[in-house]
């Protein structure tokens, strides 16, 4: 006699029939890509390495100052009066070793100024500016508290010729063309106040020479050698803009 009994229907068949929704199959695999643990370790080691290589190259362009520098740097023993002395001692040695005549620096300033750099070995205390050491006599023709303005033979380029006496005088100038850098002073109040210094010891020799009431000069012969800067940049041709020697050494006939 033949086993007529059926075999169990599987979970799928079983739950259809009472009208439940069978469960299906996870059929989704998992990636076989690399863990997310392992990438975000690789990125921080390539961060990590890229980081000390950024450490040797600072080490490697840092100076490192003895016990003996960093004290003579200590706003304690730091005398701007003193340091602006001895740079403006140094400016009318070496600056004013060999002047030009200020009319043929003003000529060639007028007809090209990067051939007049080279011709009268011009300086460069900035990309845009030159500086020349130059030298001139002539008469006083009007002076005030700010400027003396000058009557000079031989400059025949139509500009005004001054010598500065007030907010115009530029220690700054003499000082950076001496060699003094940022990274000399303590800081940057005490690299201004060199600047500053300067300024009044160009006043002084003004002064020694032609007394503290600038129009008592009026009319009066005098020489000065000092520093004529010219700047590159600005709509006006050179032969327009006024000729301002920076005074260091200043001079009478009388």
């Amino acid at each position: 006699m033949s086993d007529t009994s059926e075999a169990p229907a599987p979970p799928q068949q079983e739950a259809e029939h009472n009208g439940e929704a069978a469960p299906r199959a996870n059929t989704r695999q998992r990636s076989s890509g690399p863990r997310r643990g392992t990438s975000r370790t690789r990125r921080r080691l390539v961060i990590g390495g890229l980081l000390a290589v950024l450490v040797v190259a600072m080490l490697a362009n840092t100076r490192f100052l003895t016990p003996e520098e960093v004290e003579a740097l200590t706003s304690d023993d730091f005398d701007p009066a003193a340091t602006a002395e001895e740079l403006f001692a140094q400016a009318q040695s070496d600056l004013l070793a060999d002047p030009a005549e200020l009319g043929e620096v003003a000529t060639a300033l007028a007809d090209d100024p990067d051939a007049a750099v080279d011709e009268f070995d011009g300086l460069q205390p900035s990309e845009e500016t030159s500086a020349f050491a130059v030298t001139a006599t002539g008469v006083v023709e009007e002076a005030d508290d700010e400027n003396l303005t000058l009557d000079i033979e031989g400059v025949d380029t139509g500009q005004t010729i001054t010598v500065p006496l007030g907010i115009a005088l530029d220690g700054n100038l003499v000082r950076d063309l001496s060699g003094y850098g940022f990274g000399d002073a303590p800081g940057q109040t005490e690299h201004q106040q060199v600047g500053t210094e300067v300024s009044g010891l160009m006043l002084a020799n003004v002064e020694e020479a032609l007394g503290s009431d600038p129009e008592q000069a009026q009319g009066q012969q005098i020489s000065v050698e000092g520093l004529l800067s010219y700047a590159g940049t600005g709509s006006d041709a050179a032969s327009q803009r006024p000729l301002i020697i920076q005074p260091l050494d200043v001079g009478t006939d009388s």
